[in-house]
């Protein structure tokens, strides 16, 4: 956080003002203002309710969070995941709400070094949309619909 290297970790650049609300812009305020602009054109489509899904991450996971570091992407997922928790009461008779967590996928993020394809991931999370229904209710799931504490 502070640009000291510690433990196992190497130094990083110092966490700022500027790079935080740049990570929360993107990951934590633009879900919930795409949500915003969704709701309205939200139908019932027979006898389920309509899923919103939001790319979270299991780094966004407080209980998972053994190894500290990347504070504005994991704060700000986390932010995420309260904010759709809260959707998922609010909405409760309009739509259900879904987090997901990719996986360490090969992409320029993860430099190519994740564990499955793009494709894979894709199909997955599909999966576990298609797997929220009325039944479930709000959920924080991984690619293989798993359920990821929080």
């Amino acid at each position: 956080f502070d640009g000291i290297a510690r433990g196992p970790r190497p130094a990083a650049p110092a966490v700022t003002k500027e790079a935080l609300m740049r990570t929360y812009e993107i990951n934590t305020i633009a879900p919930i203002l795409v949500a915003q602009s969704f709701v309205p054109l939200l139908g019932q489509r027979g006898e389920s309710l309509p899923v919103m899904a939001f790319m979270s991450s299991k780094v966004g996971s407080i209980d998972d969070n053994g190894s500290g570091g990347a504070y504005a992407y994991r704060s700000s997922k986390s932010a995420l995941n309260n904010i759709a928790k809260s959707l998922s009461c609010d909405l409760c008779q309009e739509a259900r709400v879904v987090l997901l967590h990719p996986g360490f996928v090969k992409t320029d993020m993860t430099s190519g070094k994740g564990f499955i394809t793009a494709e894979e991931c894709v199909n997955g999370l599909l999966k576990a949309i298609e797997a929220t229904d009325n039944n479930k209710g709000f959920r924080f799931v991984d690619y293989k619909a798993c359920l990821i504490p929080w």
